[in-house]
């Protein structure tokens, strides 16, 4: 009789320990890791990927100090805003707009961290979140400068927490420039917090005065959040603008150009 009992004890504990094992796999191997979700490699949407080299990824990320906010599930700004969503689109602005970091060699000792440049404004509208794109729009606040408009910009992100790249296609007489524009931030009922913007080049064409094939800018908000706005279509450049277009457009080299004592970055 005795030898059953511990026969039944040693055949309970081990129905326990494996019970006990399996948990503790289970809870090892469950995961909201995006690198799990279809078309996404390491939170990054595969279409990002196929513009962005991993190289790329990382420099925009530690060289410029961009954050990315990696994920499938970014927040739907429709849902988020509500009335606040006007027409159809979020409009914030950037103001006062600072350097954050340069990789731009001619920037070195010219636009260093903290250079004011021209408050921006950006729109956001149209997006879809089976599909994670979205439309964007941004131009210097200030500026009649054509905008940068690309009806399928990539938007990634999880929470509140969001990025959108945008892949633009600039036509000059000695080729197509291909450069990507950067957007990231979080939601908050007044604006977006945190809100960074960057340039990266992919391919300068070898045009003299466009920042070299792999740098880039990155900029912030003086106040650490963009508050919501109005789109500033037909405001009137100002002198600094005029005489100096090529400022209105941070993939231009401004040393070739000349510094000004203030610029714009898209």
């Amino acid at each position: 009789m005795k030898r059953i009992s511990e026969i039944i004890r040693s055949y309970i504990a081990g129905v326990s320990l494996t019970i006990i094992t399996l948990f503790f796999i289970s809870c090892g191997t469950y995961s909201n890791d995006t690198d799990e979700t279809d078309g996404f490699r390491d939170g990054i949407l595969n279409e990002i990927r196929d513009l962005l080299s991993d190289d790329m990824i990382s420099s925009i990320e530690n060289d410029l100090g961009m954050p990315i906010h990696r994920g499938a599930y970014p927040p739907d700004l429709d849902l988020f805003y509500g009335e606040e969503f006007t027409a159809g689109s979020l409009t914030v602005e950037k103001a006062p707009q600072l350097l954050h970091r340069s990789t731009v060699a001619s920037d070195q000792g010219n636009n260093e961290p903290g250079t004011a440049w021209a408050d921006r404004t950006f729109r956001f509208s149209n997006q879809d979140m089976q599909n994670y794109t979205i439309r964007f729009e941004t131009r210097a606040t200030r500026s009649d400068n054509e905008p940068v408009i690309s009806d399928r910009a990539f938007i990634i992100g999880q929470d509140n927490r969001f990025t959108i790249f945008v892949y633009v296609e600039s036509e000059r007489e000695e080729g197509v420039v291909k450069s990507i524009r950067i957007f990231s931030g979080i939601l908050t009922d007044g604006g977006i917090s945190e809100p960074y913007n960057s340039t990266f080049m992919i391919d300068n064409r070898g045009i003299r005065g466009i920042i070299p094939n792999g740098t880039g800018r990155s900029f912030v908000d003086g106040k650490g959040i963009s508050l919501l706005a109005e789109w500033p279509a037909g405001k009137i450049a100002g002198k600094d603008f005029q005489n100096k277009p090529c400022e209105c457009d941070e993939m231009y080299d401004q040393h070739w150009y000349g510094a000004g004592s203030e610029n714009s970055g898209i």
